[in-house]
């Protein structure tokens, strides 16, 4: 774990510089173990770093709620036997999930990563004595872009996912080298002591 994060600050650091070697860095990891894990931030066919201007990032949203799938669902709640066509709509509808679609630029790839389904989202909100509901359904607090860097951008380039998820990265990235840089110290500090 040491040495994929490790590998991950290195090639993040060399990524401006020189972008191959970011590259090969991180193919190194993944190549060398089984388990064929890729870092979060990287694409899993090329190994290039998803940032801003080398990823394009987009949204496919869950289908609506169409006037048929409202009339199946209140059939469902009033307890009617529905057709193996009518279920299998319906439960279409409820395992629908959102997903964020990351194409890479440099090999023209998309990476899905799809969401939580409706059904799941509804047994959290349904069940409230479950301890993920007890501590809340919060997001963890991050820092968010202030409004004065949303004034100078136009429409809707202002709540883009591409800008979200870049300065989402950009914040990891320097709490991750912040991270590396105290356990760094503390070794260091624990070498000279010894």
């Amino acid at each position: 774990m040491r040495q994929k994060h490790y590998l991950e600050a290195a090639a993040r650091k060399l990524q401006d510089s020189c972008p191959g070697q970011a590259r090969y860095l991180l193919w190194a990891y993944s190549s060398s173990h089984d388990d064929k894990s890729t870092f979060e931030g990287t694409c899993p066919y090329c190994f290039q770093l998803l940032v801003q201007d080398k990823s394009r990032v987009r949204l496919k949203p869950k289908p609506r709620l169409t006037p048929k799938i409202q009339k199946l669902l209140n059939r469902e709640a009033r307890n009617y036997t529905l057709s193996f066509k009518e279920a299998k709509i319906l439960k279409k509808y409820k395992d629908s999930k959102s997903v964020l679609l990351i194409t890479c630029k440099t090999c023209n790839r998309a990476v899905k990563h799809h969401g939580k389904s409706r059904s799941f989202l509804s047994t959290l909100k349904s069940n409230p004595t479950t301890p993920a509901s007890k501590l809340g359904l919060k997001t963890p607090e991050r820092k968010t872009l202030s409004s004065a860097k949303l004034n100078h951008m136009s429409g809707s380039k202002a709540k883009s996912p591409a800008l979200i998820f870049s300065y989402i990265w950009t914040v990891n990235t320097h709490l991750l080298l912040k991270e590396c840089e105290q356990n760094k110290e503390t070794l260091l500090s624990t070498k000279n002591v010894a």
